[in-house]
């Protein structure tokens, strides 16, 4: 499923604007987007590798490129949401990655948009899925060291995607009070993944 799957008040309060929706939407697939700048992709059809940038700070600039484009009023009205939106933000990011490369002069071929629908992305090397998958395992530990009430918080917030509004209502809370809690469960991840040399301070 992807994330407006059978959840039409998601996909109203998305082309709305809702902020909330849009942190949600951004939350769900942005590790997917960084990956692209951070990797690179394969397009079979033409043996051509385009790696990834090497740079964070570019990274970092050009994944939120991806969502301002994508998040922008024209393009929230357009969505079709038949179309699964994973695919639709890669390919805005391929997009990105071949304009990088060719103001670089790196890249002088020309690209149909067919061919980066279907591109195939690069696998992660093993000290980056090593570093992951530490990640993941530091916060599924942080999560444990949590009160019920604030896993299950985690879990509607975070694993189900729930916006604020509806979990303020699931939970019988103010959207003042989810706020808060998301706020203070990211600091203590943060704190958490920190005082194990995971993330810098």
């Amino acid at each position: 499923m992807t994330f407006f799957d059978g959840r039409n008040d998601r996909l109203t309060a998305f082309r709305a604007g809702d902020r909330t929706v849009l942190a949600a939407v951004f939350h769900t697939y942005a590790d997917d987007v960084a990956r692209v700048f951070r990797l690179g992709f394969r397009l079979d059809a033409k043996q051509l590798v385009l790696p990834g940038l090497g740079d964070v700070e570019r990274e970092k600039e050009l994944l939120q490129e991806v969502f301002l484009r994508a998040f922008s009023e024209r393009a929230r009205l357009a969505f079709n949401p038949l179309r699964p939106y994973r695919p639709y933000l890669l390919q805005i990011a391929r997009n990105l990655l071949v304009d990088e490369h060719r103001a670089k002069g790196r890249l002088s071929v020309e690209l149909a948009q067919a061919e980066l629908e279907v591109a195939t992305p690069l696998e992660q090397s093993a000290d980056e899925a090593l570093e992951a998958a530490r990640l993941k395992e530091a916060t599924g530990a942080y999560c444990r060291t949590l009160e019920p009430k604030v896993r299950e918080f985690v879990r509607l917030r975070f694993e189900e995607g729930l916006s604020q509004a509806d979990l303020a209502a699931k939970l019988g809370v103010t959207r003042r009070r989810v706020r808060t809690l998301e706020e203070l469960v990211q600091r203590g991840l943060r704190a958490f993944l920190q005082a194990r040399g995971l993330i810098e301070p």
